[in-house]
């Protein structure tokens, strides 16, 4: 009822009826912190909700593309879309030199496992959490690389 009053009343940039939990959520928290809330106030959530629901696009969107990259056996496309930014891991992993061009053929494998793995499990494919457990095991490997290099 607020949220038809609202958009009737004053017209909010951005302001996405699909998406009316999360302004709640996003007002609720900002109402515990003052008691009056400007018009600047209720755009600004309005924006933020739209930035966190971007972000979220993004992220599945690289998620997504991930899964296709994989099931398609596609190393090198896997490696392009390990550098998305919405994933929030790719220079990290590939930038430094973590992760090497050699290594596609393994990351490959091993995520074709997984998402083969998840599939008979539950239907679903490779998530966030997923790829970051990779990202961490890569990490390790580097680590003890060094250590066994002498580099430390």
């Amino acid at each position: 009822m607020v949220f038809s009053a609202l958009t009737c009343v004053i017209y909010f940039q951005g302001l996405d009826p699909l998406l009316k939990v999360q302004y709640f959520h996003s007002l609720s928290a900002l109402r515990e912190q003052t008691d009056v809330l400007s018009l600047a106030d209720l755009q600004s959530v309005v924006d933020h909700v739209a930035s966190q629901t971007d972000q979220q696009s993004k992220l599945i969107g690289g998620l997504q593309a991930i899964n296709e990259a994989v099931a398609a056996g596609d190393a090198n496309g896997l490696l392009h879309q390990l550098r998305d930014p919405a994933l929030g891991l790719g220079a990290a992993l590939l930038d430094s030199g973590m992760i090497l061009e050699a290594d596609a053929a393994l990351l490959l494998s091993l995520l074709r496992e997984l998402r083969a793995e998840r599939a008979a499990q539950d239907g679903t494919e490779l998530w966030l959490d997923d790829v970051q457990v990779l990202q961490r095991t890569f990490r390790l490997i580097a680590y003890l690389e060094n250590l066994i290099s002498g580099k430390n």
